[in-house]
């Protein structure tokens, strides 16, 4: 479904607990399992004409030239209703990419879909039910068209069976600072978007970008590129 946009988009994810009445009737696994619901929004931020460009030299939001596309998907995914990481980083990881996330903008996401996860089922009514739903929104901005889009997103599916976690030297070795220290990138986490308060203590990537120490620790353990600047560490 394609829709025309005129308001300015930046990319979302949302992550909460579904209706138990919207589980399809299948036979059962012997485990736990997440039924998870992913409703998709990529916005294209088409290129303006350079007649266009001279003439009107407003945003692209506010020209008309964002296009969108929504789909859903499903997937079911083990559960082993512990009190942290029921959905490890590399499974989230491998739905998004199947989805066509950019890996770069996965890192956030992939922090809230694990945090909902775990409030899921940790909560005490869910203890004995099978199969725990959620539901995920996400919404992608994408600088390219459609059909390069659709190109990348074949590329990053053969990638993403050469996608290393970076070596457990490499993440030892990454530099501790404090945060008044930091001369990049120290005012929020991009893995988490929380605030990287003052005083605190941080790691910095080789490429000076600088996250709060588990969430980079976690993010490498997927892949071993930087999510900001793609530099790559070693595997």
């Amino acid at each position: 479904m394609e829709c025309d946009q005129e308001t300015p988009v930046d990319d979302f994810c949302h992550a909460w607990e579904g209706s138990y009445l919207d589980i399809p009737r299948v036979e059962l696994k012997p485990y736990d399992q997440f039924y998870i619901q992913f409703k998709i929004e990529f916005t294209y931020v088409m290129a303006m004409e350079e007649e266009e460009q001279e003439e009107d030299d407003k945003p692209d939001y506010l020209s008309g030239n964002l296009q969108s596309i929504n789909f859903c998907h499903q997937f079911w995914e083990r559960c082993e209703k512990l009190s942290c990481n029921n959905l490890t980083w590399d499974t989230i990881h491998r739905m998004l990419s199947r989805l066509g996330v950019p890996t770069h903008k996965q890192p956030f996401m992939i922090q809230k879909i694990s945090g909902c996860a775990d409030e899921i089922a940790s909560k005490v009514e869910n203890r004995t039910r099978k199969v725990l739903p959620m539901i995920v929104s996400i919404g992608v901005v994408v600088d390219n068209t459609r059909e390069e889009h659709l190109l990348a997103m074949r590329e990053s599916r053969e990638a993403e069976l050469r996608i290393s976690p970076a070596s457990k030297e490499a993440v030892e070795a990454l530099e501790k600072v404090k945060v008044e220290d930091c001369e990049i990138g120290a005012s929020h986490c991009m893995i988490c978007m929380e605030k990287l308060e003052d005083g605190c203590e941080a790691t910095r990537m080789p490429c000076l970008h600088v996250y709060h120490g588990s969430c980079i620790v976690n993010w490498l353990g997927v892949s071993n590129v930087c999510p900001l600047c793609r530099y790559q560490l070693p595997y």
